[in-house]
């Protein structure tokens, strides 16, 4: 399944892993990807993460983005 999903302006989506390895190409604005190395990416630029892998995603100008996965998140504690 593929949502287009809109996250806002300073937003921290906290760390959480998935089930599945989940898709996301950047379609407008920039992201960091928290996971060992932090990442950034930008407009046209995609990234997987691996099932199981815990990460956090940061954005102080917002992103537009087509997120590919087929499972809610779950948190890790």
């Amino acid at each position: 399944m593929y949502y287009l999903i809109k996250v806002e302006a300073g937003t921290l989506v906290e760390k959480h892993s998935h089930n599945e390895d989940i898709f996301r190409l950047v379609s407008r604005g920039l992201l960091i990807l928290r996971t060992n190395p932090e990442m950034e990416f930008h407009e046209g630029e995609w990234f997987v993460v691996r099932e199981g892998t815990a990460y956090e995603i940061e954005t102080r100008t917002g992103y537009t983005a087509l997120a590919g996965h087929k499972m809610a998140c779950k948190t890790q504690h």
